[in-house]
Formats: structure tokens, C-alpha cells, sequence
């Protein structure tokens, strides 16, 4: 079962933070060789609300096989207590476009536990859900079926 068309990862890396061990913390959530399957780390600057620099590290995945990879691997790090909480927010984080939205802990993330969160201070992950018809109520009937699997394993 087709769970994505696409998935965007995305991180903000402020002045007093460590950018390589950021991107490094990116790069981790990608269980296969960004390099050799030619992913690209893209590295916008912005700049915050009081001046100061911020770094925003971004990857887009189109792949099918690599999307499905991401979804796996996600799911297995935040485990079954994860995907229960998942479930039982499916409706607050699933938009009109099929986006489904989830956030990790980056100080967590960055100390080794996959830990879902509503802070901004986060890894923001962005999922195309590939349901038929193309509407909220097929792609939380899609996300739920999938995740309930999921739960199992």
C-alpha cells in the first residue's frame, strides 16, 4: 500500500547552535546514502526577528522507494507508543491538502531518542498522503489503515 508521494524535512538552525551537528541530526533520519541516491541537503539563510542568522536545512524526497524507506524508518524510531499518539491526533495534523505534518525534538533527536513534539525547536516533517479521492476523509481513512498496521508490528 502507497502511503506518500512526497516527503519534506526541515530544520532551522539558529547562531548558537551547532550546524554541522543539525545537519548531521538531518542526515540520520534518512536511513539510505543521501550521496549515492543524489539527495541534496538544500541550505537557506533567513534572519530572525531580532537580526540574528538562521539556517534552514531542508530535504525533499520523490522517490517512491525512498519515500516508503522514510515512512519505515520514522515509524520505527518513534515506535508504538509514537504511532499511537499519531493516531489519536490524525485529524489536527492532516491538512485539506493531504499534508500530514509531524515535529521530532531536535534536542532530543540530536541526543539519540525520537521524540514527537508541538515545539517549534524541531525537525518539521512534511507528508504527502496518496489517497483516492484526493479529500481529507480518504486520507485519514488512508493514514489510519496504514498506521493501524503499523501499531502491530
Amino acid at each position: 500500500m502507497k502511503l506518500a508521494h512526497t516527503v519534506e524535512i526541515s530544520v532551522f538552525c539558529k547562531d548558537a547552535e551547532n550546524l554541522e551537528q543539525v545537519r548531521l541530526g538531518l542526515i540520520r533520519l534518512i536511513p539510505f546514502d543521501i550521496q549515492a541516491e543524489r539527495v541534496k541537503i538544500s541550505e537557506t539563510e533567513a534572519e530572525g526577528l531580532t537580526g540574528n542568522k538562521i539556517m534552514i536545512l531542508s530535504v525533499r524526497l520523490t522517490n517512491e522507494r525512498q519515500v516508503r524507506l522514510f515512512v519505515e524508518n520514522l515509524l520505527r524510531l518513534i515506535g508504538k507508543e509514537g504511532i499511537i499518539t499519531l493516531l489519536s491526533q490524525l485529524e489536527s495534523r492532516l491538512d485539506e491538502d493531504l499534508f500530514f505534518f509531524i515535529r521530532l525534538s531536535k534536542p532530543d533527536w540530536l541526543d539519540g531518542r525520537a521524540i514527537l513534539t508541538d515545539s517549534g525547536n524541531c525537525y518539521h516533517i512534511k507528508i504527502l498522503i496518496a489517497a483516492y479521492p484526493k479529500n481529507k476523509q480518504a486520507g485519514l481513512r488512508t493514514l489510519r489503515e496504514y498506521l493501524e498496521k503499523e501499531k502491530t508490528f
